[in-house]
């Protein structure tokens, strides 16, 4: 029972650590009730536990915010709206100054359960350079010395960080040192471990605040892998970003970004810590959540969103944020996320096109992050699995998968090996409503720790695509299909994805590359993945010719197929693993101007009279080299040799029999549309 009721505690303590509540539509109010505010403050702050327990049973479905420093906000810039009867209620716990106008400019602890209810300027203190702490000798709030110098180095080290390294602006201290007050919180409160207090709000919009933490954070002993002493650092840290936050602007930011970042920065600030990981077990088992739905705890969890863009976007994003609040919020501004009723997601969008980048992509790019743990902490061990939904083929060859996702949200399906022995693709067909929110991304699983991603853009919600090779040796021993809606519309979109299992004789076959320049041909049947899936050749610089114009983006490459070609390059010279099934064609269609093309097998081919036919579209056939037939094509044959001094093409004609090697590529002129019919061996 013991352990039953200390298990309780701790999961209380989790929910209550550092969060927020919001309710998020898509550039519209974040509507929160006037009496669910009340109920917050009253359910985290009121000193009686039975008060505590009867606010809190009180609160609006998935609107309960654990998090005390939002409680107490919330309370202080809404204070002019709210009624007669909630400032009574509230004024039980606060002593609240306003000025002519209704807005709050002063708050003081009156009855509350926090720290100043048992620790005052009287008792001992302890100064630092930026800091005086206060705490109790003796007695069940009390701290040893050795404790308060931790929480001083801890508070020290975050006010280097974040003010020297990150070049953020000093909190607003009207003393000169801001004040920190220790008790037994977590005890007191029922699981917070720290809270930053606002005392003073200033017209500007400004507002000077102290702190208060836990008198050891023991609770939190046995909890986790994490120490206490990772937690207090890691609390230090967030609760000292609070007051710059606030210092900055406590009027117009949402909960959702001052509590989003506050638990980036614990990680930026302490790193070796990575306590920020018990906070994203919740995101990562339910990706089809929307990142930006704040109901329940789910606000814990999107902080790994901004690491996300911090990581691979720009290392500065999230201070970026910060002062474009600071120079953009002034009072009187009407831009429409400059007020805490609106979520920050359109200036978010606004700063990634500044760096060359759009939310729609770095949202697709996510989960592509999150399951290949493409992190700095991705190592860990404690860095959780995202929760993906099984797409396996036992007894039929096809299976079909549906749902229903809202804005910035994902689904995830799995495919992989069932019986050691198999080899096949799976060819995917993709059904959305017709928007162009969705985006598709397949990631290969190899044996070796790699993986591979290809990326796909539905057209009028419809997309159709194949997986590389799913094979236990050298192909894909996991293949993993996520869709995304990129939206910003907060609407629900229904889609459909049907899989199909395609097995056949699977065929190998290497080539050596040499350094430099070559193309490259397509011999077998890869699916429908880049040519560095199907050619092993991964890291590649590969080139296609489309539509007279070469393109070098995977997204925009046709899918490879038998009989294709492109250019490759190669800083050392390397070796070309061809790996799939046999093509079952024989024909390859040129357009009217330059092709690339290579023999659609595995078969040597001789460039003659003998073995080529050229097919028209009556699918009649010529002889190439005859008049007829050079109506439609060139009747030379172009190889590129990077071995001549300098590199340069070779023009073999029909009489000289030049044979084409599989996974060589070619050129050829087409005056008109027609196919080369190769020999079906």
């Amino acid at each position: 029972m013991i352990a039953n009721r200390y298990k309780t505690h701790c999961y209380l303590i989790m929910l209550l650590l550092f969060a927020v509540v919001f309710v998020v539509i898509t550039g519209s109010a974040l509507a929160v009730q006037e009496s669910d505010i009340v109920n917050n403050f009253v359910g985290i702050f009121s000193p009686d536990q039975s008060e505590r327990t009867a606010a809190r049973n009180s609160i609006s479905n998935g609107e309960a915010t654990p998090s005390a420093t939002m409680a107490l906000l919330e309370v202080v810039r809404r204070w002019n709206e709210l009624s007669p009867e909630a400032q009574r209620e509230i004024s039980k716990y606060l002593a609240v100054e306003t000025d002519s106008r209704g807005e709050t400019r002063s708050v003081k602890s009156v009855a509350t359960n926090g720290c100043t209810a048992v620790v005052s300027f009287t008792d001992k203190r302890m100064d630092s350079k930026h800091f005086s702490v206060y705490y109790k000798e003796s007695g069940s709030h009390a701290a040893t010395d050795e404790y308060i110098q931790s929480v001083i180095n801890a508070l020290e080290h975050s006010w280097d960080y974040e003010l020297i390294t990150l070049g953020l602006p000093q909190p607003i201290m009207p003393k000169g040192r801001m004040d920190v007050f220790i008790c037994n919180l977590i005890t007191e409160t029922g699981g917070v471990l720290g809270v930053t207090w606002l005392t003073e709000p200033f017209v500007n919009n400004t507002c000077s605040t102290y702190l208060e933490f836990d008198n050891n954070f023991s609770e939190m002993d046995g909890y986790s892998d994490f120490s206490a002493e990772d937690y207090m650092e890691s609390t230090v840290a967030h609760e000292f970003f609070h007051s710059i936050q606030v210092g900055i602007n406590y009027r117009a930011p949402s909960t959702w970004l001052i509590e989003t970042s506050a638990v980036w920065m614990q990680e930026e600030v302490f790193p070796d810590n990575n306590d920020y990981l018990n906070y994203v077990e919740l995101l990562f088992s339910q990706p089809d959540r929307s990142i930006v739905d704040t109901s329940g705890m789910y606000y814990y969890q999107q902080h790994f969103f901004l690491r996300h863009i911090t990581e691979h976007v720009s290392p500065a994003f999230v201070i970026d944020i910060w002062n474009n609040i600071k120079n953009t919020c002034v009072e009187g501004s009407l831009v429409s996320w400059c007020h805490y009723n609106t979520l920050e997601t359109e200036l978010l969008r606004d700063m990634l096109v500044e760096h060359d980048t759009d939310m729609e992509t770095v949202h697709r790019d996510f989960y592509v992050a999150n399951i290949t743990k493409d992190y700095a902490d991705g190592n860990d061990p404690r860095f959780p699995l995202v929760k993906m939904e099984s797409a396996y083929f036992y007894d039929d060859d096809s299976l079909a998968k549906s749902g229903s996702l809202d804005r910035y949200s994902s689904a995830l399906y799995s495919t992989g090996i069932w019986e050691l022995s198999e080899k096949f693709f799976v060819d995917y067909n993709f059904y959305g409503e017709m928007v162009p929110y969705w985006n598709i991304s397949l990631v290969c699983f190899k044996n070796d720790g790699s993986y591979e991603v290809s990326h796909y853009k539905p057209s009028d919600g419809k997309a159709s695509f194949s997986s590389p090779l799913i094979d236990n040796e050298t192909g894909c021993n996991k293949v993993v299909a996520i869709i995304n809606n990129s939206s910003q519309y907060s609407i629900k979109r229904v889609y459909e994805i049907a899989l199909t299992k395609r097995s056949g004789e699977t065929l190998e076959h290497e080539m050596d590359i040499p350094a430099g320049w070559s193309l490259l041909g397509m011999p077998v049947s890869g699916g429908d993945v880049t040519p560095q899936n199907v050619s092993g050749l991964a890291g590649a610089q590969i080139f296609q010719l489309k539509d007279d114009s070469f393109v070098y983006d995977e997204e925009s490459f046709d899918a490879p197929a038998p009989g294709m070609a492109y250019w490759v390059y190669l800083e050392n010279e390397g070796t070309a693993h061809f790996s799939g099934f046999e093509s079952g064609i024989s024909e390859v269609a040129l357009k009217r101007g330059w092709n690339f093309i290579s023999v659609p097998g595995m078969d040597e081919t001789a460039w003659s009279t003998s073995t080529i036919k050229l097919k028209l579209s009556d699918s009649s056939t010529l002889t190439p080299g005859t008049p007829e037939a050079d109506k439609y094509i060139d009747p030379l044959l172009y190889e590129y040799d990077p071995g001549l001094n300098p590199p340069d093409y070779v023009s073999y004609s029909l009489e000289d029999g030049h044979v084409m090697v599989p996974g060589k590529g070619y050129m050829l002129k087409a005056h008109k549309s027609c196919s080369l019919e190769f020999p079906a061996y």
